[in-house]
């Protein structure tokens, strides 16, 4: 579940960073994860009843239209006689605005991945290297989000990649204790309460380390961190040079060498010799010609 939580806050950042809505995250939020988090109960339902596995496919597939009705008709449809696209990130659009149908379409997609991932996930186990892709495309999520935002207000748009963190953090563990205690009957005692309580605290204790290093170098203390940077960045400059010294060393010796050869071969003027050739080999020569016949 936390792994899952966590795909919808990396997702939600990476749509506000397409079509610049930084600072309406919570509601994009919000409208993935109320049908990602139905579609993931519903699955969980199904998986623990009778039911057989076509009439599973079936309540899913009609739960998957459904979701995508109800979706449409609460945050991106309005008013139908107005013909209009009532969204609340962007308001009133007319449905002959390609770039409200291109958003709406968008949405629609990332929508329908994040209701087929609701309903795959609770099927299966959630593996250690399947946290930790899902965490390096979260990360490159972040990452283009940092890029794309202007970060005018420092708290609205830090605490959704804090919050996906503490959630990834979650995620990693568990699922690599899983993994571990796999081969033992029983439930595992890393699994109690107080293991997972003790996990998303030193989860936290991350997070908020993270976040006032991050405030400390941005914030608080521009002007030092600039100058450690800097030093840090002459530093590994200098240590490039060093290793790299002995062949930058072969290339200055090999440069005379290199300068030889390239004058002697201009000097020798191939191309003119050749050029020569082909001229005495396609002349007439009659003298030639009475000897042949």
């Amino acid at each position: 579940m936390t792994l899952l939580a966590s795909e919808w806050i990396w997702v939600a950042a990476l749509f506000a960073a397409l079509f610049n809505l930084s600072s309406k995250i919570p509601s994009i939020l919000l409208s993935f994860a109320i049908p990602a988090l139905a579609g993931y109960v519903l699955s969980k339902l199904l998986h623990i009843s009778t039911i057989s596995s076509v009439g599973q496919k079936v309540i899913l597939a009609v739960w998957v239209i459904l979701a995508l009705g109800l979706w449409t008709w609460l945050f991106a449809l309005g008013s139908v006689q107005e013909l209009t696209i009532s969204w609340p990130l962007s308001g009133k659009l007319t449905l002959q605005n390609t770039d409200a149908l291109q958003t709406l379409l968008m949405q629609m997609i990332i929508l329908l991945l994040i209701v087929r991932r609701s309903l795959t996930l609770p099927a299966s186990l959630v593996t250690s290297w399947q946290a930790v892709r899902s965490s390096q495309i979260g990360l490159a999520a972040f990452l283009v989000f940092g890029l794309t935002t202007t970060w005018e207000n420092f708290f609205s748009n830090l605490w959704p990649f804090a919050l996906y963190l503490f959630l990834i953090l979650i995620a990693l563990t568990t699922a690599r204790l899983a993994e571990l205690t796999l081969n033992y009957s029983g439930r595992s005692p890393a699994f109690s309460s107080s293991w997972l309580i003790s996990i998303a605290l030193l989860a936290l204790t991350f997070v908020i380390i993270a976040c006032f290093s991050g405030w400390l170098v941005g914030v608080a203390m521009v002007e030092t961190a600039s100058t450690i940077l800097n030093f840090l960045y002459l530093a590994l400059l200098a240590v490039i040079l060093i290793l790299l010294s002995p062949i930058l060393l072969l290339l200055v010796a090999a440069i005379p060498v290199l300068d030889g050869l390239v004058q002697e071969m201009l000097s020798k003027n191939f191309g003119q010799q050749q050029a020569e050739f082909i001229l005495s080999v396609l002349q007439p020569q009659p003298g030639q010609a009475e000897n042949f016949l």
